[in-house]
């Protein structure tokens, strides 16, 4: 027996979640708060529902595990029985100020028929009630291994015994004592065969009375035509409000198909717009390339600009100087010296010669007495001193008109030597001219380096251009390549994805909703997809009594479905009333008109009296075989299930620990130092080895082959490695054994990865 699947539709926290189990050992792992005690409780929760009741303050489970914001737990549970599948489907609706209501359905998988109608699931698969359920194969988290020795004992008898933890030993020896008392009282005072006794002497004295009135016999005619009309109009009544309801339900679960098949349209259109993102691929991953290479492209960019600036900043080969270079350099400086030298000089003598010739060409002047002085008595008036005169003046005129020309020439020499390096004066030309010779002794240092930062430019750039290559043809998933522009085709390509992401995230998110809605569905659908259904509605439609029902809502169906029961179940006891006004009407006409109606009622009457007296004497046998076989049970019954629980404790202990014995009320004391000690005085990790392997032997001893699902919450905590390893060795060796371990931590799945029969499942 194991629970293939489970389907939380809503249970406390948890919303449409489905686990699927495997036969053998099942690891849950899931972190704190993760749902794992939920989903333990979601399995008690299918089998036996929730108890309303509360204890010393705390919440009752209803409290717990009925979502507050809906006030509804619902969800279903498919588990394996030998040959059969049953699907149980269970939903609890809890209201503030109103009783609960909940719906509760098993159905068999195989045949699709609803069975174990008004049984708990529990009970009715399992064979045993919630008390014994919890005590056996239901252990709690850390410390909630203990077995509530209350009412145990008499349980676990009474299921070895009659199969029936209801059919207790002691309720049986009392049933049967109370039959007894029914037949016969102790002191014979009362019961039926003195009832009997007494119908027998009223009978004989009757075969000798006379013979009745009419008019008791009228009135039970009258009696007996009432009720025949009165059963005439209940069963017209019956088959009329059953055809209506018949084709209401026909309808309404074809109403329900053509809604599953519009809901199927609306998935197929999800899938659909969520196929057609499929071209894109990993949208995700294709987004973060484009968004990696753009990054890349970013820091090759700005690697060139550093290497560039780098260049940009240097001396470059225009700045290479030669021997020769230089000393054309100097010598440029030295005749741009000269030349301004000599037009300082020749300026200064231009003028120093005109200033002359001006003041020698004043008549009277000195001129004219140096020619007196010189030519005695000849004046400057005269033809000699006027040759003199004009000689000297022309002279001084042409040296003063020669340095000036001189002056002019050495100027435009100056000027061409100045404009050749860009310099405004001679200061500035002797700035330029020391700078170039810098610069070129700076180029000449860093010549290598610069080449080396050449070289990594020209890397630099052909890493760019692939980077861009790979950019361009990754953002083409998702754009056309027409955009020239590289930054602006990456900015629309990633716009593109994280619209696609957000859509497909939307998409994907609708469709599992509409698949989770799809299932409310499935018990109209069923194997031909509701064609069935379809079928018995149209046929329902052409029908009278179909097109009543299309006007019926649904609280006229459910007044339709109360006449029809209320017809059904008053017809029994209307028939019942009728049978016995017939044997009244039959009885006293026999009293009336024929006495061997009276004798054969004294006949049958007597061998009532004889059968029941032949079953006193069996009441009385089978009490005394009850009692002795349950004091035989009890006196086997723990030694059994301690030898059980040793064997498997000595498995997990390395046969550390096996001399135990139980209490009646399931209480353990163990064998330590040659002393008898009680529980408590072992480790937690200990104590919870004990009780675990006391579960395993009550589940061997109770279930023998057909052990129920085994659920685990966190009860492994306090067990150390090595005994935690033996303990799920056991669980994973066990035929057709399920067991269910939920865990917070990774140990219990490291350790199941050895087994062979291990499944690990990530809550």
């Amino acid at each position: 027996m194991y629970i293939r699947s489970v389907y939380i539709e809503s249970f406390a926290a948890l919303k449409d979640k489905e686990i699927e189990f495997s036969q053998g050992l099942n690891i849950i792992e899931g972190s704190n708060e993760s749902g794992k005690s939920t989903v333990c409780m979601f399995i008690k929760f299918m089998l036996y529902g929730l108890s309303g009741r509360t204890s010393d303050g705390e919440m009752s489970e209803r409290q717990k595990y009925v979502p507050w914001d809906t006030g509804r737990a619902a969800g279903n549970m498919v588990i394996v029985s030998g040959e059969n599948i049953y699907k149980i489907e269970r939903e609890l609706t809890v209201f503030d100020d109103s009783q609960p209501r909940e719906r509760l359905e098993v159905i068999d998988l195989l045949t699709g028929a609803k069975v174990m109608k008004g049984e708990v699931p529990g009970v009715a698969i399992l064979g045993i009630p919630e008390g014994l359920f919890v005590n056996t194969v239901f252990v709690r988290q850390i410390g909630g291994s203990r077995v509530d020795g209350e009412g145990m004992t008499e349980a676990i008898e009474n299921i070895l015994l009659s199969g029936d933890e209801n059919l207790s030993i002691k309720k049986a020896v009392d049933r049967l004592e109370r039959g007894r008392k029914v037949l016969m009282h102790k002191r014979g005072t009362g019961g039926k065969i003195q009832s009997a006794l007494q119908e027998e002497a009223r009978l004989a004295s009757k075969l000798e009375e006379a013979k009745q009135g009419n008019a008791a016999m009228i009135q039970y005619e009258n009696e007996c035509a009432r009720l025949a009309a009165l059963i005439e109009t209940r069963t017209r009544e019956k088959e009329e409000n059953t055809r209506l309801y018949e084709a209401y339900c026909a309808i309404e679960n074809g109403r329900k198909v053509l809604e599953a098949r519009e809901h199927q349209e609306k998935i197929d259109d999800l899938s659909l717009d969520l196929a057609s993102l499929e071209k894109y691929g990993n949208i995700s991953e294709k987004a973060g390339r484009i968004s990696a290479l753009s990054e890349r492209l970013s820091a090759v960019e700005n690697n060139l600009k550093g290497l560039r600036r780098f260049l940009g900043d240097a001396p470059d080969a225009r700045d290479s100087l030669t021997g020769e270079d230089r000393a054309l350099f100097e010598k440029d400086v030295n005749k741009a010296k000269k030349a301004k030298k000599g037009a300082i000089v020749s300026i200064v003598l231009a003028i120093a010669f005109a200033v002359l010739t001006a003041v020698l060409s004043v008549p009277g002047g000195v001129l004219d007495l140096l020619l007196l002085v010189l030519l005695y008595d000849n004046t400057a008036d005269s033809p000699v001193g006027l040759y003199v005169k004009i000689g000297a003046v022309a002279v001084l005129s042409l040296l003063a008109v020669a340095f000036i020309a001189f002056a002019i020439v050495n100027r435009t020499k100056l000027s061409r030597i100045l404009k050749k390096y860009s310099a405004k004066n001679i200061p500035d030309l002797d700035d330029i001219v020391k700078e170039k010779i810098a610069r070129a002794a700076v180029y000449e240092k860093l010549s290598d380096e610069r080449k080396s930062r050449e070289a990594d430019i020209s890397a630099c750039e052909r890493e760019r251009e692939g980077v861009i290559s790979s950019l361009r043809e990754a953002a083409r998933v998702f754009v056309d390549d027409d955009i020239k522009d590289t930054d602006i085709l990456v900015s629309e390509a990633l716009d593109v994805a994280r619209d696609a992401m957000r859509k497909k995230e939307e998409l994907t998110a609708a469709l599992g909703m509409a698949k989770g809605e799809m299932r409310l569905f499935a018990d109209v659908l069923g194997a031909d997809n509701g064609e069935a259904a379809l079928r018995r509605m149209n046929d329902a439609v052409n029908t009278d009594e179909g097109k009543r029902a299309e006007e019926l809502d649904r609280k006229s169906a459910a007044l339709v479905k109360n006449k029809m029961a209320f017809a059904q179940n008053s017809l029994p006891a209307l028939l019942s009333q009728k049978g016995e006004a017939d044997a009244t009407l039959a009885r006293l006409r026999a009293s009336t008109e024929d006495s061997s109606v009276i004798a054969t009622q004294l006949d049958y009457t007597r061998r009532e009296i004889a059968q029941m007296k032949r079953s006193l004497n069996a009441i009385e046998a089978a009490k005394n075989a009850l009692e002795k076989a349950g004091e035989g049970l009890k006196s086997s019954l723990m030694p059994r299930i301690a030898k059980e629980a040793e064997k498997n404790l000595g498995g997990f202990t390395d046969g550390k620990y096996r001399n135990l014995s139980l209490g009646s009320d399931f209480s353990v004391e163990m064998l330590l130092d040659g002393r008898r000690r009680e529980i408590s005085y072992m480790s937690a990790g200990t104590a919870d080895a004990v009780y675990i392997s006391l579960r395993l032997a009550l589940a061997k001893v109770l279930f023998s082959g057909n052990t129920p699902p085994l659920v685990f919450d966190e009860s492994f905590a306090r067990v150390d490695e090595k005994r935690l390893s033996e303990m799920l060795s056991m669980l994973s060796a066990g035929e057709d054994l399920q067991s269910l371990v939920f865990t917070c931590r990774t140990l219990e799945g490291e350790l199941s990865e050895k087994l062979a029969a291990s499944n690990k499942i990530t809550l």
